[in-house]
């Protein structure tokens, strides 16, 4: 009878752990499932973000003047101006500008990637802790929700 109390008392506390263990696994999926929404929020702003800029550069495109239409329209005013040169900016600020230029949309693309990359990861995260709640489950003799 004590054999029998003992070996109960084995497999009430292995059932202790496992419930347990799944509680803690409910929980990170919980925090994971958190995690999604708050990324899946970013995506849809910067997609918002994306299409907002879209829409300016249509904009752009549709109202700006082609370069014959600017010489036809700033030549005759040229001529009185008192040197275009002073208007005009040097190659080596026009070659900083471009770098700076260059400098965001690089810091844009790395933002992007590294939003791609940490959705990848959780939804890696996510599917290993899906595969283990069900692996538990089978073990414990119920079907998955």
């Amino acid at each position: 009878m004590e054999n029998q109390d003992h070996v109960l008392q084995k497999i009430l506390d292995t059932v202790g752990g496992i419930k347990t263990t799944v509680d803690v696994l409910k929980e990170d999926m919980d925090g994971l499932k958190e995690d999604v929404s708050v990324l899946k929020q970013d995506v849809s702003v910067l997609k918002d973000d994306v299409s907002i800029l879209k829409e300016k550069v249509t904009v752009i495109e549709e109202n700006a003047v082609t370069r014959k239409e600017f010489h036809e329209v700033i030549t005759p005013i040229g001529n009185r101006l008192i040197t275009l040169e002073e208007k005009m900016v040097t190659k080596d600020e026009f070659d900083e500008f471009k770098t700076n230029i260059y400098s965001h949309v690089d810091g844009f693309t790395k933002l992007h990637e590294t939003s791609d990359h940490e959705l990848v990861s959780l939804r890696h995260k996510y599917d290993g802790l899906d595969e283990r709640v069900t692996k538990i489950e089978q073990g414990m003799d119920f079907a998955a929700a």
